[in-house]
């Protein structure tokens, strides 16, 4: 379950050009509203030293042909 995302950058000459690049990405994906709450509205929830909203995870059937590649990539 993932509750933040940040990153630990330190220097400006590494990955900190394309993070506006992997946001746009990563909000394709889930959904402004949710990468908002794990940007800014949880982490600062955390600073308040408030409840953050967790849902339920989803538990994942894979298929033996899925768990077998899994596996082989070990």
């Amino acid at each position: 379950m993932v509750h933040f995302l940040g990153s630990d950058v330190h220097r400006p000459n590494t990955i900190y050009p394309k993070i506006p690049t992997i946001l746009q990405k990563i909000e394709e994906i889930i959904g402004k509203e949710e990468l908002e709450k794990l940007t800014t509205i949880n982490p600062s929830l955390v600073l308040q030293n408030k409840r953050i909203e967790k849902k339920e995870p989803n538990n994942i059937e894979l298929t033996w042909k899925e768990k077998l590649i899994l596996k082989l990539k070990r």
